[in-house]
């Protein structure tokens, strides 16, 4: 009505598991966008049904060229596209790293825009979020160090420094009543989205599905937070199930592999000075942290 019918081009991907809804809005107008706006979240919970034919997904990515009303990119500022994300909840948030490094491929495969490409054939995307920008690199190859895992599709982000507070215990009633209310102690860390993570002895469906719930919405996380149970033995491994705000359980986590891994080194549970190797459901993400504190999120999608 008023308009034009615009048409969505939505593409299903995953990164590591983690199932993305990717939407093209590149070729809309501001005054367009504006009209779609009240529609995005209604959307998200739509496309994102599990109860759908192609199963749904965890998130909704919209790809939205730089000079929209959101996320005003500053003058002088390079950046290639801007991100928005929402979860099945139809809430918006505020990063995703599987969600970057799905977007890339994406914009890469569809060669939405022109993008530089080094001697190898990688091609890096500058992407704007609520966060700032992320600087991610698609590779043309890749050496997997998981040989179940396709090795031509392999993503890179460079994350900012994540934020870690000190341990913060918590207590929380599991959905199961039967089951008593449990006390956790562990690190709250800021990935761009607020994450707690928990180192466990083992992982398990009482602790993520019964515990995960309550733990997202308790009222130490004033905005939700994605829980990370965690094992960690003292190598470079970790092995870890997530809890998702406003999407439930999933099969990877890429911000929360970042807190994860962060955490991890901070609390001497992995070894110093080496590249974290996370191991979730849905196959293996590399995160290596720099002298600056910034992290590198890698892994195929």
């Amino acid at each position: 009505r008023n308009g034009r019918q615009m048409d969505l081009s939505i593409q299903r991907m995953h990164g590591t598991g983690n199932v993305m809804q990717v939407v093209d809005c590149l070729g809309f107008s501001p005054s367009e966008l504006a009209r779609l706006e009240p529609c995005w979240s209604l959307l998200a919970v739509n496309v994102l049904d599990s109860k759908r034919a192609d199963g749904g997904g965890d998130q909704l990515i919209l790809v939205y060229p730089t000079d929209s009303a959101h996320f005003v990119v500053p003058i002088g500022t390079p950046c290639d596209v801007v991100m928005r994300l929402f979860n099945k909840d139809g809430s918006e948030a505020e990063q995703c790293g599987n969600g970057l490094r799905c977007l890339a491929k994406y914009v890469v495969d569809e060669k939405l825009i022109a993008l530089p490409v080094d001697e190898a054939g990688n091609e890096t995307i500058r992407v704007r979020t609520k966060n700032g920008i992320s600087v991610g690199t698609a590779f043309a190859t890749h050496e997997s160090i998981d040989q179940s895992e396709s090795t031509t599709s392999y993503v890179s982000f460079l994350m900012d420094a994540p934020s870690l507070e000190d341990d913060l215990q918590v207590e929380a009633a599991n959905i199961d009543t039967t089951i008593p209310p449990r006390k956790f102690t562990g690190v709250p860390v800021v990935v761009g989205n607020p994450n707690y993570v928990i180192k466990v002895d083992e992982l398990n469906d009482e602790l993520v599905k019964g515990f995960g719930p309550r733990l997202e919405a308790h009222s130490a996380f004033p905005n939700r937070a994605n829980i990370e149970f965690i094992t960690a033995d003292g190598s470079d491994t970790l092995h870890m199930r997530v809890w998702e705000r406003g999407s439930g359980e999933t099969l990877s986590g890429g911000s929360g592999s970042i807190a994860a891994a962060c955490a991890a080194l901070s609390r001497n549970w992995v070894r110093k000075d080496a590249e974290v190797i996370v191991k979730v459901p849905g196959g293996t993400l590399r995160i290596l942290q720099h002298r600056d504190g910034s992290v590198q999120l890698s892994g195929p999608a």
